[in-house]
């Protein structure tokens, strides 16, 4: 994270410096792929009913199309970040 944080003297960092502030792109990645993790994650509790939870596909088409059309759009947000940090 020192890299980061020294930005002064490292001009070239901008871009990262960019991705990774507080409401950047990485950390709106990180947190879309959280929900996915916590939305697919096995209920802790046991018994009949959290099994068929557990079992059951946890979105609809309609929201795993948004959620694919969400990801996409990260993705390429950083691909392009990342492209036009390296020309």
């Amino acid at each position: 994270m020192k890299l980061v944080d020294d930005g002064a003297s490292h001009p070239q960092l901008s871009t990262l410096q960019i991705l990774t502030k507080k409401d950047g792109l990485l950390l709106k990645c990180k947190a879309e792929m959280e929900i996915v993790q916590s939305d697919l994650k096995p209920s802790p509790s046991g018994g009949l009913r959290a099994m068929a939870r557990t079992l059951k596909w946890p979105y609809a088409k309609g929201d795993v199309e948004k959620k694919v059309e969400q990801l996409n759009r990260l993705k390429s947000s950083l691909t392009l970040a990342l492209t036009t940090d390296q020309t």
